[in-house]
């Protein structure tokens, strides 16, 4: 019995995999051509909504038992149409509000719609940069090229196949997502006969038996921490044995944490919907605007209010079902992620970069190689490093030379300017010291023979013009100096 029922998910997914989701490609300078679209539309989603054609049916009920006169008949004649037909301004305030309550949770919901496309991109793009990094930097290691790429690939698949779980469900693997990570992609999904070799084309089975014993017994998302943790360890190893530099080894690690936070992204938001108390009250709010429309269209007395009121419901569920489907696109909604060509573009594309090695140039060559060929091709290129190295190290000291030597001579330079400043300092000091004892004289001189020496005197700056200090006492220090050889000749009076 088991194995008839495995047969029959074989034969099941071998016919899935011909349906292909794509997303929906639409021109949007041709309108028209969208109006008559219908499947990937609000349309299929609000005309499943029992809401909408129940109160379409009974505001078209009212519609008919008034058109007809035979609303007494059904509800007695204490019972006026007057006393249930509302005016439309008393449901203009509940329309504004039910308006904005619509936009803004629809708005929430593409918010975190984008979001979730923003994390499935990255966990894309974070393997694919992993699998270019090793195929570069670990040539010569395939087994932990291989073993670094196909963990990291299975913590995202892992991440993806709980997600796609029916909402409200448990998300847990089970038996078949776990034959799916232990099988060949081309193999599960019935491509090729079982037992077929596609060691060299398809994309290889992602985890031994072994392996997938230890993730089976971790709870939550564990499994998923544990496969980024084989990866980061293995990386290191590889790194290690290949010498490659440590900021290198660190973008690498940095590329593996980058993923660990897309895949937390899309759970962690999955994990906190929006409030269901806003949620409610937006819907308690539609319901009760809608069962006032039906009456309040009773005034107009018009059988065009049918489809007036029908539309106008279409387009308000329709916008509410489009942004609940918007709010967790992991689902089989029009507008859903196709999650299942994530999967198998995603193994494709690390499978070929990381196990098949045919696509890399000269890789024959390489391969033809006898042992001692890359001997000395690796002893050439160490010594092409070495030299390298010796020429950086010269250089480096060099300059060291250079700058010291600029530092000696700008110092040499410094020491003559103040040494000349210096000499200069004390001429100018000697030269004003004459020019006072001279200042002196000629002021002793004056007072003797009764003249006003000072007006004789020689001109000299405000700053020297201040009372002289009595004779015989200390010239002032600093100054500039002052040559007096144009003094008048003082000549003694008759």
């Amino acid at each position: 019995m088991a194995r008839v029922v495995s047969e029959l998910m074989f034969l099941g997914r071998q016919k899935a995999s011909t349906k292909v989701k794509k997303s929906l490609n639409y021109s949007m300078t041709s309108p028209l051509a969208a109006l008559i679209s219908f499947r990937p539309t609000i349309l299929p989603m609000a005309l499943k909504r029992p809401e909408l054609w129940f109160f379409t049916g009974l505001h078209a009920m009212l519609v008919w038992l008034v058109k007809s006169d035979r609303f007494h008949d059904v509800f007695g004649d204490d019972l006026q149409v007057s006393d249930i037909e509302l005016s439309f301004s008393s449901v203009g305030m509940l329309t504004s509000l039910m308006t904005f309550m619509l936009v803004f949770f629809n708005g929430q919901c593409f918010t975190r719609y984008q979001g979730y496309y923003s994390a499935c991109t990255g966990i894309s793009g974070t393997c694919q940069e992993m699998a270019q990094m090793t195929a570069v930097h670990l040539m010569d290691q395939p087994d932990v090229k291989w073993d670094v790429c196909r963990y990291l690939v299975t913590s995202a698949l892992l991440i993806y196949m709980k997600v796609t779980d029916p909402p409200g469900a448990p998300m847990v693997i089970d038996e078949e997502e776990w034959d799916r990570l232990t099988q060949s992609e081309e193999e599960w999904q019935g491509l090729v006969t079982r037992g077929s070799d596609t060691s060299k084309t398809g994309s290889p089975p992602l985890l031994t038996s072994a392996e997938k014993d230890i993730l089976g017994r971790q709870k939550g998302n564990v499994s998923t921490l544990m496969l980024q943790t084989w990866a980061m360890q293995a990386l290191r190893r590889g790194y290690k044995r290949a010498g490659v530099e440590a900021p290198i080894y660190n973008h690498a690690e940095g590329t593996v944490l980058q993923l660990r936070r897309h895949c937390a992204f899309i759970t962690n938001t999955l994990a906190l919907p929006v409030p269901f108390p806003y949620y409610h009250a937006m819907v308690v709010l539609m319901m009760i605007t809608y069962t006032l429309f039906t009456l309040a269209f009773l005034s107009l007395e018009s059988w065009i209010t049918i489809p007036a009121m029908f539309l106008i419901m279409l387009v308000s569920t329709g916008v509410r079902e489009v942004s609940s489907a918007l709010a967790n696109p992991f689902g089989e909604d029009e507008v859903d992620f196709p999650v299942p060509k994530f999967i198998a573009d995603l193994r494709s594309i690390v499978s070929m970069m990381c196990h098949h090695m045919e696509w890399q140039p000269h890789l024959h060559q390489l391969m033809d190689l006898n042992p001692a060929d890359v001997k000395d091709a690796q002893q050439q290129q160490d010594q092409q490093e070495y030299t390298q190295q010796q020429y950086t190290q010269q250089h480096t000291q060099q300059q060291q030379y250079d700058d010291y030597e600029q530092q000696q001579y700008e110092q040499m330079q410094q020491e003559q300017y103040d040494i000349l400043m210096q000499q200069q300092y004390e001429a100018e000091r000697q030269s004003y010291a004459q020019n006072y004892d001279f200042a002196n004289g000629a002021r002793r001189w004056g007072r003797h023979v009764g003249v006003c020496a000072p007006k004789y005197m020689p001109r000299l700056p405000p700053q020297m013009q201040a009372p002289l200090p009595p004779i015989g006492g200390e010239p002032p220090m600093g100054g500039n100096s002052y040559f007096v050889s144009d003094a008048p000749q003082f000549k003694r009076p008759a």
